[in-house]
């Protein structure tokens, strides 16, 4: 089941890398500026900006699961530190009974 989750995954990403290449390459005459709040972007061409949201996007992504994936270490380092106390209490009392 991970082996499937890790070819949908990058099957999704080579997908989403063709994608934006095209979009890159079918828009790249017309040039923009993108307005942020009152701030205006340099202009650039839509092929351009297609790649920094995607490469921004991604970044935030990698980011988000770093945070999930460290919070996640801890829990399960945690969780097997109390395994191994209750295992010893455990077998100590096993011992003790008999």
């Amino acid at each position: 089941m991970n082996f499937l989750k890790k070819v949908v995954v990058f099957v999704f990403v080579v997908v989403s890398c063709l994608l934006a290449a095209t979009l890159y390459l079918d828009n790249s005459d017309p040039e923009v500026s993108i307005r942020l709040f009152s701030y205006n972007t340099p202009v650039l061409s839509i092929g351009y900006w297609v790649i920094i949201f995607f490469a921004g996007g991604l970044l935030i992504g990698v980011i988000g699961n770093f945070f999930v994936s460290v919070k996640s270490f801890f829990k399960i380092r945690d969780l097997e530190k109390k395994l191994k106390h209750k295992q010893a209490e455990l077998d100590l009392l096993k011992s003790q009974s008999s």
